[in-house]
C-alpha cells in the first residue's frame, strides 16, 4: 500500500516541478523577448541619429530609406518623426493619422531632452503599449534636432 502512494506523491511532485519550470521559462522567454523590442528601438534610434539633419530633407531620403526597410520590423513599427532644433518636423512616416492619436505630453518630452529617452504610453486603436524611442541628432558638438 505504501509503494503506491510514494510513487503517486513522487509522480505529482515531478508533474509540479515540470509545470513551475515550464511557467518561469515561458516569463523567462517574454522579458528576454521584450528587452530585445527595447534594445532594437534604441539601436534604430541611434542608427538614425548618425545621420545628418539634411539627410532627412527632400530630395536626400536614399540612404535614410534604405536603413529603415533593412532594419525596422513592420509589425511594431508605429512611425518616425525627425524634427529640427526648432522643433519644426522635416521628415515623417508612420500608419495612418498616428501623429493626432500620440498623447500632448510625449512630444514635448521627447524634443527637450538632451540625451535618449524612452517613454511608454497607451495609445487610443493599439492594443497594446507603446514605446517611443528618441535621441537628438547632434552635429558639430551641437543639438541639429530629433529623431
Amino acid at each position: 500500500m505504501k509503494i503506491p502512494r510514494t510513487v503517486s506523491a513522487l509522480l505529482i511532485l515531478l508533474l509540479t516541478g515540470i509545470l513551475l519550470m515550464t511557467y518561469f521559462l515561458v516569463r523567462y522567454e517574454g522579458k528576454i523577448k521584450h528587452q530585445n523590442f527595447k534594445d532594437k528601438g534604441a539601436y534604430m534610434v541611434g542608427l538614425m541619429a548618425l545621420y545628418r539633419i539634411q539627410d532627412f530633407e527632400a530630395g536626400r531620403r536614399e540612404l535614410v530609406m534604405r536603413t529603415i526597410s533593412e532594419n525596422v520590423s513592420k509589425e511594431r513599427f508605429l512611425y518616425l518623426f525627425v524634427h529640427d532644433r526648432k522643433g519644426k518636423e522635416i521628415f515623417s512616416m508612420g500608419n495612418g493619422e498616428v501623429s493626432s492619436r500620440i498623447p500632448p505630453q510625449v512630444q514635448p518630452v521627447a524634443l527637450y531632452n538632451p540625451s535618449f529617452t524612452v517613454q511608454q504610453f497607451k495609445m487610443p486603436g493599439v492594443d497594446e503599449e507603446v514605446y517611443e524611442f528618441s535621441t537628438p541628432i547632434i552635429e558639430e558638438g551641437k543639438k541639429a534636432g530629433t529623431i
